[in-house]
């Protein structure tokens, strides 16, 4: 007979055996620099997504300024990932809850800092996290007590639990 416990765990279970898997990376752009493209392929999605450089980024990149077409760079897709993943472990406690989040109600917005070493090399330092609600007060109880505990469940906080990049977060009720 299965247990509710052994029931709960399945998913979770099932989807760590699926995370455990390969990435496939390759240069995509056209030289020179044609290494600062790369198209990232991710399992069981048809088409990759692009990685580059912005024009605010150009010169760290080597790139001439229009060289390439306007993309994310690793430290947007980087800090983008850790603040998704912020948001939807954020919004899946609160729908645990029996409290239910319509599109525009909950958003967020990063603010990353680098920093660079004496040798060189430069790093993600900080990334601080604003979450907005515009959800009803009724909920302001909940929304606090779930801003307590659901960075636990986020998968890249924890990866960055002490490593050189904090990750701080504030929830704004509007």
């Amino acid at each position: 007979m299965t247990t509710l416990e052994e029931t709960a765990t399945a998913p979770v279970e099932e989807f760590l055996r699926r995370a455990n898997t390969t990435y496939r990376v390759e240069v995509a752009g056209d030289p020179p620099r044609s290494a600062t493209e790369r198209a990232v392929y991710t399992p069981e999605v048809a088409e990759p997504f692009l990685m580059g450089v912005r024009p605010s980024y150009e010169a760290a990149y080597g790139a001439k300024p229009g060289q390439f077409a306007p993309r994310a760079t690793t430290v947007d897709v980087f800090v983008g990932a850790v603040t998704s993943c912020m948001l939807g472990t954020y919004a899946l406690g609160l729908e645990a809850r029996g409290i239910a989040i319509a599109q525009g109600e909950l958003s967020a917005e990063a603010v990353s800092t680098l920093a660079t070493e004496r040798s060189g090399v430069t790093f993600v330092e900080r990334i601080d996290i604003r979450m907005t609600t515009t959800m009803g007060e009724e909920h302001h109880a909940a929304m606090r007590k779930v801003a307590r505990v659901f960075e636990k469940g986020c998968i890249l906080s924890q990866t960055l639990a002490g490593s050189r990049c904090t990750v701080a977060f504030e929830l704004v009720l509007d």
